[in-house]
């Protein structure tokens, strides 16, 4: 059935539903030093362990806090990309704003990903930032370019080891989750949170991974269609807007550290369009 939802004929694209928000990933950081640079663009780096929908940003920026004007989720390198931007930005106390993005992104597994604020009145293109490891070594380069229009091959960089970034949390959903223990013999159970109780839902499983977005369809599909193996599951959401499966995994030595990778999709009539859920995997143990 999901080969099916490649081929169809896609009327209007549906915007997601917020499910169940929580932090996806906090930075908590100590010891911040100065770069010296009085910088107007300012950033971090991150990545996630889990697919996930990432629906806010927030920044715990001290005394920048006031003036943040605009909060951006972009690719890590040298040449960032935008992927997401909103200037809605809501105070939220101790020092906190939150930029609130007005389409969902997915974040993938394993893909690193740079999110930035910008100050008011701060020039665009005096100076930014971009922490390029949250680890001991912090490194990171600063450009007199505007991130949202990437560096120039002429623009020299300089590459410096201060401490530099600000407290920042992810927030957002990961709306499949699968429990239990993968081992020969046991259950594990499957629960896709729907937009709506009584979605149609399908969860299918492949043996690898594709990054493919397919018009009209929200989110990415990430099963490769030529790997999809059974069972697959179908019906409706019930009236929790929960989808919940279970599966026993068979007694057979030879799927011993096998990965399976999982989605689902859901939508009330699967006739116009469905929404892709986070990819999960399953490693059998």
């Amino acid at each position: 059935m999901l080969r099916n939802l490649l081929t169809l004929s896609i009327l209007s694209a549906a915007a997601l539903t917020a499910q169940t928000e929580t932090d996806l990933y906090t930075i908590a950081q100590s010891g911040i030093g100065s770069n010296g640079f009085g910088t107007s663009w300012r950033g971090q780096d991150v990545e996630l362990t889990e697919d996930a929908w990432l629906t806010k940003i927030v920044f715990q920026a001290g005394s920048a806090a006031a003036n943040i004007d605009e909060i951006r989720l972009m690719t890590s390198g040298a040449m960032p990309v935008t992927l997401r931007a909103t200037t809605t930005i809501n105070s939220i106390g101790n020092n906190e704003v939150e930029g609130v993005l007005a389409e969902p992104y997915l974040l993938r597994v394993g893909t690193r990903y740079t999110i930035w604020f910008h100050q008011t009145g701060s020039p665009r293109g005096t100076y930014g930032c971009d922490l390029t490891r949250i680890d001991p070594s912090w490194g990171a380069y600063h450009t007199n370019n505007d991130p949202t229009q990437g560096r120039n091959l002429n623009d020299p960089s300089v590459y410096w080891g201060y401490q530099y970034g600000t407290n920042c949390r992810l927030v957002g959903y990961d709306n499949l989750e699968i429990t239990g223990t993968p081992v020969l013999g046991s259950t594990v159970t499957f629960t896709l949170e729907t937009s709506t109780p009584q979605d149609l839902c399908l969860l299918q499983f492949g043996a690898a991974l594709t990054d493919v977005q397919i018009p009209g369809l929200v989110g990415p599909l990430r099963l490769d269609p030529a790997t999809i193996v059974p069972p697959g599951f179908v019906g409706t959401s019930d009236m929790s807007a929960m989808f919940v499966r279970t599966l026993t995994i068979p007694n057979d030595r030879a799927l011993v550290g096998v990965v399976v990778y999982s989605q689902g999709a859901y939508d009330p009539t699967f006739t116009t369009t469905a929404t892709f859920s986070p990819m999960d995997e399953l490693r059998i143990r």
